[in-house]
């Protein structure tokens, strides 16, 4: 049997789990949880109908009790305090550092064998923060980030250029030292205008938050692509948060990188040649999330 868990039973959990429906099959049973017991119990009933409308065997229930994930083979987190207008995901830290440890703790306790899926922001330094707190090997413990800033760039490239066929790749933090790698993407896209598209994509998240509060169907196709991945071992490719172990010369940080994805999570890092252009913004983001890890750590250190 396979299960997988959702904790977070908000707008970008609730659209994650109906990606994962409509994309994968070989879920038995979801088990959503949220500190909300009517969200996560309406959540479950709702998805629990859409499971079926889908043509699926899975199993939606909900609530409260972390016991729900027990059992679970992966188990994919979006709680947290949402990002606000102005706000940087940086901003987020503080307050979402707590709750993240808080359910790493009862993860570990429930399904200590799980991959650990993480999207709440921000996502680089709170999957360092989870990994030290789950001890689990980093290969089950994975973020996901560069999918979705990359999603969001090649959309704004096919409609600038009309070819809907070119891709674009986009690395480092899940904020504001993400880079475009020009080295990855679509040879077409040698001569774009890669500080122009970079601008482009940071800007996106918050052109959706002020228009309609929350960014919520990209994250939950991405988040949806990567439990397929990962139950259906297809070892595909995907810009994922990862913590890196020497890849790209930098270790004990986490940050999106290329990653193949399959049974267990992370299959393995791709390292690629990138330009020198490319290898400086890589050194600037790990240097700026290396900082706000420490910032992070250092609260328990003190303790």
């Amino acid at each position: 049997m396979v299960k997988v868990g959702f904790v977070g039973a908000g707008t970008i959990g609730a659209n994650s789990l109906f990606a994962t429906l409509a994309l994968t099959d070989r879920i038995d049973e979801v088990a959503v949880v949220d500190i909300d017991e009517k969200a996560a119990v309406g959540r479950a009933l709702d998805l629990n109908t859409a499971s079926v409308a889908f043509g699926r065997r899975t199993r939606v229930a909900g609530g409260t009790d972390y016991a729900l994930l027990e059992g679970a083979d992966l188990v994919v987190v979006s709680a947290g305090l949402p990002r606000k207008p102005g706000m940087t995901r940086l901003d987020l830290l503080n307050k979402n550092l707590g709750i993240i440890r808080g359910i790493c703790k009862e993860v570990k306790a429930h399904a200590p064998g799980c991959v650990f899926l993480l999207v709440t922001n921000p996502v680089d330094v709170l999957l360092f923060a989870a990994w030290k707190e789950l001890g689990f090997p980093r290969e089950r413990v994975i973020g996901m980030t560069s999918l979705h800033d990359s999603a969001r760039i090649t959309d704004i490239v096919r409609d600038e250029t009309g070819d809907r066929n070119v891709r674009a790749t986009i690395l480092g933090e899940h904020g504001e030292t993400m880079f475009p790698a020009p080295t990855l993407s679509s040879p077409s896209l040698r001569d774009a205008d890669w500080n122009e598209l970079e601008r482009r994509t940071r800007g996106r998240a918050m052109e959706i938050i002020e228009r309609v509060g929350a960014t919520a169907y990209a994250p939950g196709a991405c988040t949806g692509r990567m439990v397929k991945a990962i139950l259906e071992d297809t070892r595909e490719e995907i810009p994922t948060c990862c913590i890196l172990q020497g890849e790209y010369g930098h270790s004990d940080v986490a940050t999106g990188v290329p990653a193949v994805l399959g049974r267990g999570g992370l299959v393995k890092v791709v390292e690629y040649g990138l330009s020198k252009l490319e290898n400086a913004k890589m050194e600037q983001t790990v240097s700026t999330i290396q900082d706000k890890i420490q910032e992070a750590m250092a609260p328990k250190a003190e303790a």
